[in-house]
């Protein structure tokens, strides 16, 4: 029996060893994100991306490539499932492409399966969110466009995955952190009487400078979607100037950059346990896409793509 002892511990060891080999490959996964580009406005038979988006990823550990606002919604999904993310980012107000709600879809999908797939929101991309669940229930005419408001707090808040963290909740609600550029949004009361949209948490509310009042952060853990009608990516990375003064009202300060990093951590976060893999990541990489000032000042650098790319193969290769 004494000479079984040293066996029994030997597998016992190989065990533990395998299970932190595990944890340290998860640890070690390096989230590969997908972000919309969208026809731009500004340069003419391009799409864009925003080098803001693209750093907010990478600031959390994640690896950003572009998504087509044109692909096959068979050409969407075939991408997705190498994806370990998505984010729908803000803009001009294109109109919802199919490409967005294949995004949802899937997400909700894989969360049926009880798998991670985070989709996240950012202004335009928090109304394509909620366009995609619930149509026709956007409101427009808000007066919220480059302004930097406090968080109002809801009692979900404290207990949420976003805002679950409480330097993070005081510095939101105390000091004005979140920068505003829409002129659409959803009335809370609206919000909560919408059953399309029950599966969310309301973790903030703001009043435009009408005091008319919009949800302004949410989040569906279970469902793998979270949305902020703000711009969180701004804090950090957006500061061009306008004749000698700052082109918007952003809050570049340390607080502001902290609330920068832990939402982009929460999300590429929640990427992290997807178990998707995308050999071909290096050659998708934004940074073999022309970046420069076409879309200077709204945005410090933004990556120009093909218009007519449709995201069957690298756009930038």
């Amino acid at each position: 029996m004494m000479r079984c002892l040293p066996f029994i511990l030997a597998g016992a060891a190989a065990v533990n060893v395998e299970t932190r080999s595990n944890r340290a490959s998860e640890s070690a996964k390096v989230p590969v994100i997908g972000i919309l580009a969208q026809p731009s406005t500004r340069t003419p038979f391009k799409k864009y991306v925003a080098a803001s988006y693209v750093k907010w990823v990478e600031m959390a550990g994640g690896v950003a490539v572009p998504l087509s606002y044109s692909a096959s919604n068979d050409t969407t999904r075939h991408l997705l499932d190498q994806l370990d993310g998505v984010l729908l980012p803000g803009g001009s107000n294109p109109p919802l492409p199919d490409a967005a709600r294949v995004v949802v879809d899937y997400a909700l999908r894989a969360a049926t399966r009880n798998e991670s797939f985070p989709v996240w929101g950012t202004c335009l991309g928090f109304e394509w969110l909620v366009d995609t669940l619930a149509p026709g229930a956007l409101q427009t005419g808000y007066d919220a466009e480059n302004i930097s408001l406090k968080l109002q707090l809801s009692s979900k808040a404290s207990s949420s995955y976003l805002l679950g963290n409480a330097v993070l909740r005081r510095d939101l609600a105390s000091l004005p952190l979140a920068m505003n550029n829409h002129y659409q949004g959803i009335e809370p009361a609206r919000f909560a009487a919408d059953s399309r949209l029950a599966m969310f948490d309301v973790l903030s509310t703001n009043f435009d400078r009408q005091r008319r009042p919009f949800v302004s952060t949410i989040e569906a853990p279970a469902h793998n979607l979270y949305a902020v009608q703000w711009h969180p990516e701004k804090n950090a990375f957006e500061n061009a100037l306008w004749r000698g003064a700052p082109f918007e009202g952003i809050n570049h300060s340390a607080e502001a950059v902290a609330a920068t990093f832990s939402l982009a951590q929460s999300f590429v976060g929640r990427a992290r346990a997807s178990r998707h893999t995308f050999p071909q990541r290096d050659a998708w990489r934004f940074e073999n896409c022309a970046a420069g000032r076409t879309h200077w000042p709204d945005f410090v650098s933004a990556y120009d793509l093909p218009l007519a790319w449709d995201g069957a193969g690298a756009p930038c290769v």
